[in-house]
Formats: C-alpha cells, sequence, structure tokens
C-alpha cells in the first residue's frame, strides 16, 4: 500500500475513533449526568418562557432534591411526558393552602412556616384546586413530591393530579441554554429562604 494512502488510512481512523469516544461520552453523560429538556407552556412564567431550553442535573437523584428546585419530571398520570414544576413540598411534610399562601409543617416547624416565594410574580395568588383544596393540611408520603408551576393561575400541577412519586423525579434544571440572551445558571434555593428536611 502506497505510503500516502496508509497515512490517510490512519487518519481516517483517528478521526473515527475520537468521534467514536466523543458519542459515547456524550450517551454516558446523557444517560447518567445531564440531559436536554425542553419548556412547553406557561406554567413557569415568570421563570421560564414557552420553548426555552433547559440543561438537567440527573445526579439529584442520587443527591436529593431541595424545597425552591426547578425539577423535571415524569407526569404520573402520563409517565411518556414529562413535566417542568417548582418543588414545594418534600417527602413526609404536611402541605396547606390558605388565604393565598402555601403552609408548611415539617419535623423542623411542627407549628407550620408561610412558604417564602420570591419567585412569583407580583400579585399571583395560590389558590386550591380540585387534589387540595383551602384550608386542608394534606401529608406528603415518604416516596413522594408536591410540585406546583411558578404561573399558579395556569399550571397544571400537585393542586390538581396528586404527588410526584419519587421514582418519576428526572433531576433539576441547572442552566437554560436558549434563548442565547438568557443564558444562565438557576440560583439555587438558600436554606433561609426555603427550609428544608
Amino acid at each position: 500500500m502506497p505510503k500516502i494512502l496508509s497515512q490517510f488510512f490512519n487518519f481516517i481512523l483517528d478521526i473515527a475513533e475520537v468521534v467514536f469516544l466523543a458519542f459515547g461520552l456524550y450517551l454516558l453523560l446523557n444517560w447518567f449526568v445531564f440531559n436536554l429538556h425542553n419548556v412547553d407552556g406557561d406554567s413557569m412564567l415568570p421563570t421560564l418562557h414557552n420553548k426555552e431550553y433547559l440543561i438537567t442535573n440527573k445526579i439529584a437523584n442520587r443527591t436529593g432534591y431541595k424545597r425552591g428546585d426547578i425539577v423535571i419530571f415524569k407526569y404520573p398520570n402520563m409517565p411518556s411526558k414529562e413535566f417542568v414544576k417548582r418543588l414545594v413540598g418534600l417527602p413526609g411534610e404536611k402541605i396547606q393552602i390558605k388565604n393565598s399562601q402555601v403552609i408548611i409543617y415539617n419535623s423542623e416547624y411542627p407549628e407550620s412556616f408561610v412558604l417564602n416565594e420570591p419567585y412569583l410574580s407580583e400579585g399571583m395568588l395560590t389558590t386550591q384546586n380540585s387534589f387540595l383544596k383551602e384550608g386542608i393540611i394534606m401529608e406528603i408520603p415518604d416516596d413522594s413530591f408536591f410540585v406546583m408551576g411558578d404561573n399558579r393561575e395556569v399550571s397544571s400541577d400537585s393542586r390538581q393530579w396528586g404527588f410526584v412519586p419519587r421514582k418519576n423525579m428526572v433531576g433539576t434544571a441547572v442552566l437554560r441554554i436558549w434563548p442565547v440572551t438568557e443564558f444562565g445558571a438557576f440560583k439555587k434555593p438558600t436554606q433561609t429562604s426555603f427550609p428544608s428536611l
């Protein structure tokens, strides 16, 4: 085989090797660490807008979730569909909606606290729905979460269809990548604003 042909063949093999390794690394990261999700609808306004793209951290499934996280999960009534919502209630807590406020009861605050929600638009009211009624205190199962959209008036969320089982959780939104003008990481919830177990 001529030397030039041999060099060309080796060059093609090197490129194929790099492409194969890069694709394998992408698959591993996509399967175990990160994933790409798009926002479908207006339930998370003003935080997220329709057609935005997010990078999701799947490691949260192993490290845990915090109140205030933006989470991606498989919709319990149709697991083939994924939703993006705000994590409001943690496993084992009790939750109540009263006078447009979210009230949480847990071991750290057995007498309850009113959830501080700075991500909501000014004047946004949190109202009851078919699952969680006004004034009723409901206990969240040990293996489940309670989620709500930031745009409470239009969001289909736990107030309407119930808890999200831990097995349905996909991960937390960590980075907005589209549109480019909104590119950036999401702020992590602080302990003072969002007491967590």
